[in-house]
């Protein structure tokens, strides 16, 4: 019987200490001037990843974990622990993101820090990504072979793929690089945002005692028009009416009013020469 107990419990150890994924991803300087370390830790389906700890530097103050199950972010408690810190996570059969932060060091424009993953189970297949700051100049990573992309947003990234991880080692990666504009990534992305979105701020109406005018032409222009044009139509009737009576006079004799004819030259009834 214990023959058997024990035949179930193995394989649940050997698989329980296995991740399904495990990736490190290190912002310098994205959106404050430190550090952000972001970790994807994922077990093998149907088993959960063991309790396990990260040491982390001594300056990293804070530290949260966000489950894919949703929630709040759970806070971790930051341990002292031989001159570096400890932050310890407990076993989950869903995957997590574990997040903390550590200052950089800064030599006026000069920027350096160190990222080292240890932890004290073995991990296997792992890969470290590594992100360059937009504001960074002459960017260095003391590892070469390295795998160069960008993501949607443009940011380009370093990932490194780590094959084994025994239990108590550690791989280390040296950063440095020039800063001379003091921004942030999030800084360049806030404004390349800014200058590609049109001005939406809203600005308080300005209130006006006149009354609204809702044409585009002033209403006195068009009866302007109107009235230059009825002068004009009278004008012109006026002289027709003239052009009329001289018409009219001309077809009767002035001395005794008799109608003639258009080609007559004297009148047929008085005899006056026309």
């Amino acid at each position: 019987m214990k023959k058997r107990i024990l035949l179930y419990l193995i394989p649940f150890f050997v698989y329980g200490n296995d991740f399904a994924r495990f990736d490190v991803a290190v912002f310098p300087e994205y959106y404050f001037p430190g550090i952000m370390v972001e970790i994807q830790a994922e077990p093998d389906s149907g088993h959960a990843f063991p309790d396990f700890s990260l040491m982390v530097p001594e300056t990293a103050d804070s530290a949260f974990m966000v489950l894919s199950s949703g929630g709040d972010p759970v806070q971790l408690s930051v341990t002292p622990d031989k001159g570096r810190n400890r932050i310890n996570i407990s076993a989950s059969t869903t995957p997590v993101r574990i997040f903390y932060f550590y200052p950089l060091n800064r030599n006026e424009t000069f920027i350096s820090f160190s990222y080292k993953l240890e932890i004290n189970v073995p991990v296997n297949d792992a890969h470290i990504l590594i992100q360059e700051p937009m504001v960074a100049e002459q960017f260095k990573i003391s590892e070469s072979g390295s795998e160069v992309f960008q993501d949607p947003h443009g940011l380009t990234f370093h990932r490194f793929h780590v094959a084994e991880l025994n239990s108590g080692e550690n791989k280390t990666f040296s950063v440095s690089y020039q800063n001379t504009s003091g921004n942030t990534t999030m800084d360049i992305l806030r404004n390349l945002l800014s200058a590609d979105q049109p001005d939406m701020s809203v600005q308080e109406p300005l209130l006006s005692s006149k009354i609204i005018q809702r044409h585009t032409v002033p209403t006195w222009q068009p009866l302007a028009v109107l009235g230059v044009f009825a002068v004009m139509v009278g004008i012109l009737f006026q002289r027709q009416r003239k052009r009329e009576k001289i018409t009219d006079a001309e077809q009767f004799c002035t001395s005794c009013g008799s109608k003639k004819k258009t080609n007559d030259n004297y009148c047929a009834k008085c005899g006056k020469e026309l």
